[in-house]
């Protein structure tokens, strides 16, 4: 069998891969916003709980994945390939070719919004977030 994207006929299927991408997602987008904060006051706090109240000088980072949706423009690019490993039988002199599953292109759509005591504190943090 070739590896052109046709499943052979005693093709098993695995094991899912990805069942929190979209969640490691969200924590490696508050990460990377903790991680490059540089103000010489501490970083605000980051909330994905909407009914969440904050103190009166607490600012506060609301991030929220509101959508998830397929990108339509990589869609066609999914196909069953063969993958980068491959095994050779030596008692049969053959080689085993495997197979990986697509990835899927997905886009994520988040809201953010933010809470500070002052609205110019609040845009300006905005402005800080959207530079990040």
């Amino acid at each position: 069998m070739t590896p052109t994207g046709l499943l052979p006929d005693d093709f098993e299927r695995g094991p899912m891969q990805g069942l929190n991408i979209i969640g490691e997602t969200t924590e490696a987008l508050h990460r990377f916003l903790l991680d490059g904060w540089d103000q010489d006051r501490p970083p605000p706090r980051i909330e994905e709980d909407l009914s969440f109240v904050p103190k009166d000088r607490e600012e506060v980072i609301y991030i929220y994945m509101y959508r998830a949706a397929l990108n339509t423009a990589l869609r066609n690019n999914k196909r069953w390939r063969a993958a980068r490993v491959s095994i050779q039988d030596e008692s049969e002199n053959q080689k085993e070719i495997f197979f990986e599953r697509p990835p899927v292109y997905l886009n994520l759509h988040y809201m953010i919004a933010i809470h500070s005591k002052f609205r110019s504190e609040a845009e300006r943090l905005l402005g800080w977030i959207i530079l990040r």
